[in-house]
């Protein structure tokens, strides 16, 4: 097992413990992490489940490179050197920008419309970003699929990062109607992902 090897492993967890501890903390404020969806349930709840079980392939995957076999319609028989560098960059990367986000929002973060007062944020990463935790699970999406080359994958991605850019553009719409002009200024400063 190399350098790479490890690294994939403890940053394929870093996710995962965040969305836990996460849902911990705001469960022990009495608040919920999901808030109302934007989009029809039921796709709403898809992609949350596709969104997990990309975080759940990813960790596998590092622990064990001979997973993706297990996967019908393979890209590549073999998953090379540079895909699993590759595959961690884009992790690490998602890492960063995640705990960002979650560090920037504290216990306004949700997925979907708060059930209650919203505050904008548009400090720290923010500043660079309306949407980073998006774009962190498009970065994760990349890297699961650089780690799992199966064209089995790839629908599902793609409907995860459909349903997740909807969401977006329904939230937007919120986000005005509830804090006006300042949210105007913020999206005319700030890109919506990158």
């Amino acid at each position: 097992m190399g350098i790479i090897d490890i690294l994939l492993i403890i940053f394929a967890t870093i996710p995962l413990l965040a969305l836990f501890f996460l849902c911990y903390e705001l469960n022990r404020n009495g608040q919920n992490f999901i808030g109302k969806p934007t989009v029809f349930p039921v796709f709403f709840y898809l992609e949350l489940v596709i969104k997990v079980l990309i975080f759940i392939c990813i960790l596998i995957a590092s622990i064990k490179p001979d997973f993706f076999r297990l996967f019908p319609w393979l890209i590549s028989k073999k998953v090379y050197g540079i895909q699993r560098y590759s595959s961690f960059l884009f992790l690490l990367s998602g890492d960063y920008i995640l705990l960002s986000a979650y560090y920037a929002m504290g216990i306004f973060t949700r997925i979907g419309i708060p059930h209650s007062i919203h505050v904008l944020i548009t400090n720290r990463i923010y500043r660079y970003s309306r949407n980073p935790m998006v774009l962190s699970l498009y970065l994760y999406s990349l890297s699961c699929l650089l780690l799992i080359p199966s064209m089995l994958i790839l629908p599902f991605v793609v409907f995860s990062w459909i349903i997740q850019h909807k969401m977006i553009l329904r939230e937007e719409k919120y986000l005005f109607s509830v804090l006006g002009r300042d949210y105007e200024v913020y999206k005319e400063k700030t890109p919506r992902y990158l």
